[in-house]
């Protein structure tokens, strides 16, 4: 394997929910602002890259307005003459079905055993969720092929999406990702609002260099 790589930031958008408010399960189906605080994680992690002298070249995110509004955030903080690309159907929300807009306790009231498949072995909710988890990946995996042929390996670029999709990143891995759902681990691959994780892409496969980081205390 070669040691030069393209350098990914997986970017979680920032917080769409105020500190009073129950945070709920909110999918494609809902488009959301960001919060205040949701701003100011999006200026934290441009600062890191600034930090760094990370040169971005480019940033991807979906159409949904939390992604959108993260993406733009970073672009304009770190080099207002940066592009985002705001299409890119692989990194939007998952489409949680009969779980959108309900609370976790809510969920768990109605759902206990399909969340808690869900949670700790990412096993898809076939009767609630719209889609596949086989369909996510496929996406996941093209959109991938597709940066490896359009960067240079030593280039960085970034994505900002969810937490329900950046997990699926892990599937990629295939011992890591048949690991822990054995055993029943993938609960600690959340990533929290304005966190990131690193992933390093090569000719013909990718690893993990970092994982639900906070831009702020890297």
């Amino acid at each position: 394997m070669t040691t030069e790589a393209l350098h990914l930031y997986l970017i979680r958008h920032g917080n769409t929910f105020n500190a009073d408010e129950p945070a709920r399960q909110i999918g494609i189906q809902t488009d959301l602002p960001l919060t205040e605080k949701g701003r100011t994680q999006a200026l934290t992690m441009a600062k890191f890259f600034s930090q760094r002298n990370i040169n971005l070249a480019n940033i991807y995110c979906s159409h949904l307005a939390r992604q959108k509004e993260t993406a733009h955030i970073i672009a304009t903080a770190v080099n207002n003459k940066l592009s985002v690309h705001d299409k890119i159907s692989a990194l939007s929300e998952l489409d949680y079905g009969q779980w959108e807009g309900l609370t976790v306790e809510e969920i768990q009231q109605n759902w206990h055993a399909e969340y808690q498949a869900w949670t700790d072995q990412a096993q898809w909710p076939e009767a609630i969720f719209i889609g596949s988890a086989d369909e996510k990946i496929n996406q996941l995996a093209l959109w991938l092929n597709s940066l490896r042929h359009q960067y240079q390996p030593g280039q960085h670029v970034a994505a900002v999406t969810s937490n329900g999709t950046i997990r699926f990143f892990l599937s990629l891995l295939r011992d890591k990702w048949k690991s822990s759902i054995e055993e029943n681990r993938l609960s600690e691959y959340k990533v929290k609002t304005g966190h990131f994780c690193q992933i390093n892409l090569y000719e013909d496969s990718l690893d993990i260099v970092c994982w639900n980081q906070d831009p702020s205390h890297c």
